[in-house]
Formats: C-alpha cells, sequence, structure tokens
C-alpha cells in the first residue's frame, strides 16, 4: 500500500444522514433570507413612500416613524438570516468533516504486519489499528557471538551466479 491509501472504514450511514439534515437545514435558511429580503425590499419602498406622503401632507410624523421601524425591522431580519445561513453552513462543514473521519489512511507506505482489530469490532481513539511496516528499508538485529565477529562481512544485494 501507498501512504495515503485508505486502510479502514468506520460505519458511516449516521454521518452521511447528519449530511444530509445539515444540507437541508442549509436549503431552509436560504429561503427564509430571500423571503426576508423581500420583505426588505418591501419595507425599504414603503418607507420610501411614506416620506412622500409625509411631504405632501397625506399621512403623520408618527405614520412615518412607524414605516421605518418596520424597514429597520426588516433589514434586521435580514442581517439575523444571513447569520443562520452561515451557521447552518458551519455546521454542515462539520458533519463533512466527521464524515470525511469515516475513513483512515495510511500514514506510511508498505504493507499491513500485523491487525490489532477485529472488522466489526468498537475501538476509540487512541486504540493501535494496525503494525504498519516500511519494507523499502529494513534493518535485521541478529546476536553474534564475538567470537565469530571477524566472520561477518557485508554482502553486495545483487544476485551472485
Amino acid at each position: 500500500m501507498s501512504a495515503g491509501e485508505a486502510v479502514a472504514w468506520v460505519d458511516d450511514e449516521n454521518y452521511r444522514l447528519t449530511v444530509k439534515l445539515d444540507q437541508s437545514a442549509i436549503q431552509v435558511a436560504e429561503a427564509v433570507l430571500a423571503r426576508s429580503r423581500v420583505a426588505a425590499e418591501h419595507a425599504t419602498s414603503e418607507l420610501e413612500r411614506a416620506r412622500n406622503l409625509l411631504r405632501s401632507g397625506g399621512i403623520t410624523d408618527q405614520d412615518l416613524k412607524t414605516a421605518e421601524a418596520a424597514q429597520r425591522d426588516a433589514m434586521a431580519q435580514v442581517t439575523l438570516a444571513e447569520a443562520q445561513v452561515a451557521q447552518s453552513r458551519a455546521v454542515l462543514d462539520g458533519a463533512e468533516k466527521r464524515l470525511r473521519d469515516t475513513v483512515i489512511h495510511s500514514p506510511i507506505g508498505g504493507v499491513i504486519e500485523r491487525k490489532f482489530v477485529n472488522p466489526g469490532a468498537y475501538v476509540e481513539a487512541p486504540t493501535q489499528l494496525f503494525s504498519i511496516v516500511d519494507n523499502q528499508r529494513l534493518e535485521l538485529e541478529s546476536p553474534v557471538p564475538s567470537t565469530e565477529l571477524a566472520r561477518v562481512r557485508r554482502v553486495s544485494a545483487s544476485p551472485s551466479r
């Protein structure tokens, strides 16, 4: 196997469902934002209408203040809806990360020398799952009696004929 290759998977059904739920929450938040923007546009146009009517004497100063308050409220609703969309996106980002974390990747290239858990086993961090050996470079330890050290020689890696 190579470094970064997937070596284990965690049951991801709950994580996938959470991602779908969080995607739906974003759609709801975006719909609320769109509705809030429409309301804010209407409130702004009503405020402009009220200002024109006040100049012509068609409404009282109190009616204008009511229109101004409605417009400020509508703009605050837009700000709130924008924050809800941002919050929903952050929640989705977290859910997507947890879903990505259901796949365990090998930190190095090599071969799995030993498995410490069985498929289906419940494990928690920092449980060791595998022992991976990088077989590109191996070191050999061998006990040699001191009386035999003089006979030890380095042998070429190329095959002899």
